[in-house]
């Protein structure tokens, strides 16, 4: 890879995902980190900026992450405005939307195309409607695609990483999990990971 280039999913064109990268655009100090690359629909992320009252700038449209320019870029996965869409509500192909942003936008970072991968909202029962079932949340597609089983979420920030034990367990069944075999194997996952990271 000659140069960064990060890719932002708009997440559930539904929910408050699109809203939160027409923001993100609004203060774009952030191409400083090299090329953005929104990925999600752009009827979507115009109907985000007008619910917020967003005037978007000039984005690059691009059919591939490796046209991106520095600054930002839009890459449109294609698919339409759901004919019955409506802000707030569950809606099947908003899950399907925002679950294809989020595997194109991984694919290309398992293919090293990108440096990393930022990620709005989802919604969950979209998600399920648009018939993901195993897909819970991004941590599960993103380990679908990679083809692993053994993952874990981790909140960072300098100084202090945390680590989830479980996700999207109920309040006893987290309770539940908590096991001597469970915390051991999640200690294990964490010191590999940090130690491929070159960190202690």
């Amino acid at each position: 890879m000659k140069r960064n280039i990060l890719a932002i999913t708009l997440g559930d064109p539904a929910g408050i995902g699109p809203e939160i990268a027409a923001k993100v655009i609004e203060k774009s100090s952030m191409t400083r980190l090299g090329s953005v690359v929104f990925v999600g629909c752009e009827w979507a992320i115009k109907m985000g900026a007008h619910s917020c009252g967003v005037d978007l700038p000039p984005i690059k449209m691009i059919e591939r992450f490796e046209q991106a320019r520095p600054g930002l870029n839009f890459l449109d996965i294609g698919l339409k405005k759901p004919s019955n869409f409506c802000f707030g509500k569950v809606q099947a192909d908003c899950g399907r939307i925002a679950v294809e942003s989020v595997e194109i936008a991984a694919l290309a970072c398992l293919k090293k195309e990108l440096s990393g991968m930022v990620t709005c909202p989802l919604n969950k029962e979209a998600i399920f409607a648009a018939g993901f079932i195993e897909d819970l949340g991004h941590q599960e597609i993103l380990a679908r695609l990679a083809d692993v089983s053994w993952t874990a979420t981790m909140l960072m920030t300098p100084g202090l990483k945390v680590a989830h034990l479980s996700t999207h367990k109920s309040l006893i069944e987290a309770a539940q999990y908590v096991t001597k075999e469970n915390i051991s194997s999640k200690i294990e996952l964490i010191h590999r990971t940090l130690n491929g990271w070159g960190m202690e």
